[in-house]
């Protein structure tokens, strides 16, 4: 102890008072520059907060959405109903102590257990039929559309997302990121609503296109776009990664992140990278876990990361396994998806909703969730033809589902479909035959009065397999049918056949429509309509020749002693006796008229275009356009007799009863 006292002794001796002094002045210069420079840091992170912030608030005025919000009116009516098929499902949610499917025939209500509670559709005041997700925010239903945009359900009724200069078309995804709700839509970018404000989100100035899958970790974002790869949103800091950085493909269908690893599922397999790795300036920080085509979605369900296929097969992976657990029984569907719903893992599809159950650690089975299939309803939505036979039996003819035929109170007496009786183009009645005719892409095929079917036309005998009309010439001393084929017109009577095409007089080879007036046969083409008697092109009507303002006739009809012709971008135009073309543009515009989308029922005209039904009275001369009763705005097919007029749309189909028209005071 004293030997310590006698060096601090020495040691405080050893220091004079003017040294003292200027070490205590460097001290205190070394000390208030620190807190000069603390200070001046302080204020360098305020000024850049503030001048950030002001940034991100002149940024969120900037990318500011007008809007309104406007109640949708039911359309509820004893003269209308619609016959849709629900079981293709796109999403799932629990609303109001209620399940609630999104799907191409409307939305769907369930009780928990699975039981059908009700159908919502267009009579109930959905704008349209086609929905495409589903979100729950600030206690209402938020429902994505087809080409309608936002939807919301309080309950009671639907209120409908009117942007002002700014177009949404699909809604490709809904996410619900503590108090905002994410819109993904096909043409408007990336929109943010917290319930009073509605924004596009942008990453810097850049606009994310077609979002199809969000994803958020807590403060992080990420955003799987249709083809323009991921977008993540860190800190506030947006970076872009693409196949250039390790992607499968730039279709990125889900995000998840097991660990400190984010895992990106493609259309074209699974790509992973270290979360911190997505932060920094790493050039290509994916890399691939495995080469799975066809991939459609992933989910996280209890710390594991499920991804599924458009097929509906099911594989499961942590950090480093890939698994394929699909049930073996579990039915081939198109358009595969998982959801969670309460604790519950669930497969939605075109198939319908099915519910995982898990017998063991690394198995599942499948069991339906929700009614079985009806079978008293078409098999698709997409309505490309339609026919009412002589027995008054209707047939329904789809795109891609074949054919549906009902009896005269609609209940379905059989479906028939092959790979070549599929795609449907149009019908023709054949009362010699007791059937139809039907053209499809593959041909023509004979559907007999016994709903039995058999190919009519071979392909060696078609100019061209894909077929989009049928008429036939009946006199007494002619008997014809006419085909309209992709490469030529066939006309083919009980001994030959004989083609026309440009080389005779057609203005086009794409034949698209055909009709029989008389002994006279109208070809419509994408090139012009042309006039054929006793089997030559007497005329051609163009563009460049005539009133007809669009060349592509796509439709044709005689009703009420007048012909008339669709086109596709023009609108109407009537075949007058004089052989003049008289538009009817001055009182409709220009719009195009669907394939062999063209009937009269002798009152008026129904034609069926990409926007709705136009209807002219023949006797007033005035139109009119429809859409309130419609699923879809797009007709594809129109039909009818003396009680009902019917509409094939790509969301099912319309059965108008004639009284409607003379109520409405069409």
């Amino acid at each position: 102890m004293k030997i310590l006292a006698n060096r601090k002794t020495r040691f405080s001796t050893r220091l004079s008072k003017p040294a003292f002094v200027l070490l205590f002045a460097v001290g205190m210069f070394l000390f208030c520059g620190g807190l000069l420079l603390l200070i001046e840091a302080l204020n360098i992170r305020h000024r850049t907060e503030e001048t950030l912030g002001k940034e991100r608030r002149f940024q969120a005025i900037e990318n500011l959405v007008s809007f309104s919000r406007v109640d949708l009116t039911p359309h509820l009516d004893k003269n209308l109903r619609i016959l849709q098929n629900s079981q293709n499902v796109s999403d799932l949610v629990s609303f109001q102590n209620s399940v609630f499917a999104a799907s191409d025939g409307g939305l769907v209500e369930l009780s928990e257990n699975g039981d059908l509670k009700r159908f919502y559709t267009v009579l109930d005041g959905l704008p349209e039929s086609d929905l495409t997700a589903l979100a729950v925010f600030q206690s209402r239903l938020f429902i994505g559309t087809r080409s309608k945009g936002l939807v919301d359900y309080d309950g009671r009724g639907f209120s409908a997302f009117r942007l002002e200069n700014h177009e949404t078309q699909t809604v490709t995804a809904l996410f619900v990121d503590r108090e905002k709700l994410l819109i993904g839509t096909a043409a408007g970018g990336l929109l943010e609503y917290d319930g009073r404000r509605l924004l596009e989100i942008k990453a810097g100035d850049e606009r994310i296109e077609s979002p199809i899958s969000i994803f958020a970790d807590g403060q992080n974002l990420y955003i799987g776009t249709f083809a323009s790869g991921l977008y993540v949103r860190q800190n506030q800091i947006w970076r872009h990664f693409t196949t250039a950085g390790g992607l499968l493909s730039n279709r990125v269908v889900g995000v998840g992140i097991l660990g400190d690893t984010v895992f990106a599922a493609s259309d074209m397999g699974v790509s992973r990278a270290p979360a911190a790795d997505l932060s920094g300036e790493t050039g290509s920080p994916f890399s691939t876990v495995a080469a799975i085509p066809e991939l459609s979605g992933s989910i996280l369900f209890r710390d594991r990361l499920y991804l599924t296929r458009e097929d509906g097969e099911i594989l499961l992976t942590d950090e480093k396994n890939l698994k394929r657990i699909s049930d073996p029984l579990a039915p081939k569907m198109r358009g595969a998806r998982l959801r969670r719903l309460d604790g519950r893992l669930l497969l939605i599809g075109s198939r319908g909703i099915f519910e995982e159950t898990f017998p063991a650690k690394d198995q599942l089975t499948l069991s339906r969730f929700g009614p079985a299939p009806d079978d008293q309803r078409p098999a698709d939505n997409n309505v490309s033809a339609l026919a009412v036979d002589g027995n008054n039996r209707l047939w329904i003819g789809t795109f891609r589902g074949g054919v549906d035929v009902f009896s005269n109170d609609l209940k379905k007496l059989k479906h028939l479909e092959t790979e070549q009786l599929r795609e449907i183009n149009s019908f023709q009645p054949n009362p010699a035959r007791k059937g139809l005719l039907a053209a499809t892409t593959g041909g023509v095929y004979l559907l007999g009065d016994d709903l039995s079917y058999a190919e009519f036309l071979s392909k060696t005998e078609l100019p061209g397999a894909a077929v989009a009309a049928l008429a036939e010439l009946d006199a007494p001393d002619e008997k014809l049918l006419i085909v309209a084929a992709s490469k030529g017109l066939l006309l083919k009577d009980r001994n030959s056949l004989h083609v026309l095409s440009t080389i005779n007089g057609l203005p086009g080879n794409t034949v698209t429509s055909v009709l029989v007036d008389g002994k006279t046969v109208y070809a419509g083409t994408m090139s012009g309509l042309a006039q054929i008697e006793g089997r030559r092109v007497v005329r051609v009507f163009k563009s460049s020749n005539s009133g007809l303002g669009n060349n592509w006739v796509t439709a044709l009809c005689r009703t009420g002693g007048r012909l008339f012709a669709g086109t596709y971008g023009g609108g109407v135009y009537e075949l007058l006796p004089s052989g003049e073309i008289r538009s009817f543009e001055t009182e409709t515009g220009k719009f195009s008229v669907n394939p062999n989308a063209l009937f009269g029922d002798g009152r008026r005209l129904f034609a069926g275009t990409l926007d709705g039904v136009r209807i002219l009275d023949l006797e007033t001369q005035k139109w009119r356009k429809a859409v309130e009763f419609l699923p879809s705005e797009n007709v594809m097919a129109v039909t009818g007799d003396d009680r009902r007029v019917l509409f094939g749309t790509t969301a099912g189909l319309v059965i108008v009863d004639q009284n409607y028209w003379t109520e409405k005071d069409l």
